[in-house]
């Protein structure tokens, strides 16, 4: 377990820094290695940099088109048969040509940075809509009250005028009322009523013994440590760390670079090879990284001297570096990954990310085969998530608030009646 933790560690090492990673558009001449402009006859490869431009001009208005797919396949038995399995999901779920049992889900619309306005389906079925103008965002409660009902199977009736809620404010009312139901010594509560039909004043607080929200001084603490590791790394050192994670990404066929689109992929063929030469990078540099993080800290005057002991206390580098050595142990760590393949079947992460001047488009596919495992108590043997997501640039409609939005008094009325 241990080492199957660290390889985990390992892989969300590497992702992360392929995720922030890209480069100039060049390509390299074959004959000697030098930087050379585009020409007509060369096939250009996109970067990082472009996807994010792409993403710049979608935000100021685009229609988006999101499709996303869970599937399952239940081990079946006894006591649990495929008509159990059916009457439960209540025709939600239906079985594809893979022989999984599938629940479509879409969203469409429009968005921009200030406005937006989406309908949500499931399996074909409407669910609700979302809107957000004037900085606030509305659920339509009453589509989604009948969506619910027609799953459950029961017949109610939606009891309300209004169709709408203020997804804050219904949030911080719900806490509220939470809250009221538990011990006083748990919570600290300072609520504030308005009188103007809003569920909350501007200055009303709703504070769950510090679990929804972090007090300021957490929340300086937080962003001392993030300053505290921004600086902390050399960013030549950063760079070539990163580099050699991108190089290792491509020569695994991991990260693939083309025309239109950037492909990401880890399964069974590849996932061994690049786990091991990220283990490499680790074994080599994790020591030194961790060393500077810790030198950074003890030298810092964002902290105090008792949190400088707190955070410090017990370092040792070079029993840092004997620790990722024996976690990271090259043969150690080989065998575990063989083990690990031969169980993960034809699981896979596969993502593609395509973009051009008025386009983007992202595809994450994801399967989870526990077939070849040799024991599982799991009641699913596979789990397939498909996403997929195309936004065009796109002039965005008006979009106005919702003028029926539910009353407190109508939201009590809601929660008495599921109650």
């Amino acid at each position: 377990m241990k080492r199957i933790f660290a390889l985990v560690l390992v892989l969300a090492l590497a992702i992360g820094c392929l995720a922030g990673c890209g480069e100039d558009k060049k390509i390299k001449d074959n004959n000697n290695g030098k930087d050379e402009a585009p020409s007509s006859e060369k096939t250009e490869v996109m970067t990082f940099n472009e996807i994010s431009e792409t993403v710049s001009k979608l935000s100021k208005g685009s229609e988006i088109d999101i499709k996303l797919s869970v599937a399952v396949k239940p081990v079946f038995n006894e006591t649990f048969t495929e008509s159990d399995f059916l009457a439960q999901v209540n025709g939600l779920l239906s079985k594809n040509s893979k022989g999984l049992y599938e629940i479509p889900v879409s969203i469409k619309g429009f968005i921009s940075d200030s406005v937006a306005e989406l309908k949500l389906k499931v399996a074909e079925r409407e669910v609700s809509d979302i809107i957000v103008a004037e900085e606030k965002a509305y659920l339509n409660a009453k589509s989604f009250f009948n969506f619910f009902i027609s799953f459950a199977g029961v017949e109610l009736v939606w009891p309300c005028e209004n169709d709408y809620i203020d997804i804050v404010s219904f949030v911080e009312y719900y806490q509220n009322m939470m809250a009221q139901q538990m011990p006083e010594d748990n919570y600290d509560i300072n609520t504030e009523w308005s009188d103007e039909g809003d569920l909350f004043a501007e200055n009303s607080a709703v504070s769950l013994g510090g679990i929804a929200f972090l007090d300021e001084e957490t929340k300086q603490q937080i962003m001392n440590v993030i300053e505290v590791l921004k600086t902390a790394i050399p960013e030549t050192m950063l760079n070539s760390i990163v580099n050699q994670i991108v190089n290792i990404a491509e020569s695994n066929k991991v990260i693939s670079k083309h025309e239109d689109h950037i492909s990401f992929k880890l399964d069974k063929t590849n996932i061994k090879g690049f786990a091991l030469a990220i283990a490499g990078v680790v074994r080599t540099n994790g020591a030194d990284l961790i060393d500077l993080v810790m030198q950074a800290i003890k030298n810092s005057d964002k902290f105090d001297e008792e949190m400088k002991e707190g955070m410090t206390s017990g370092y040792d580098k070079e029993e840092v570096k004997k620790e990722i050595e024996e976690t990271l142990n090259e043969a150690e760590l080989s065998k575990t990954l063989d083990t690990f393949v031969s169980e993960i079947g034809d699981s896979h992460l596969n993502v593609t990310v395509g973009a051009n001047d008025t386009k983007a488009t992202l595809l994450v596919d994801i399967l989870i085969d526990g077939q070849a495992a040799e024991e599982s108590e799991s009641d699913i043997s596979q789990l397939a998530i498909v996403f997929e997501a195309e936004c065009a640039v796109k002039e965005v409609p008006e979009i106005k608030a919702p003028a029926k939005v539910l009353t407190v008094a109508e939201i009590n009325t809601l929660f008495a009646l599921l109650a």
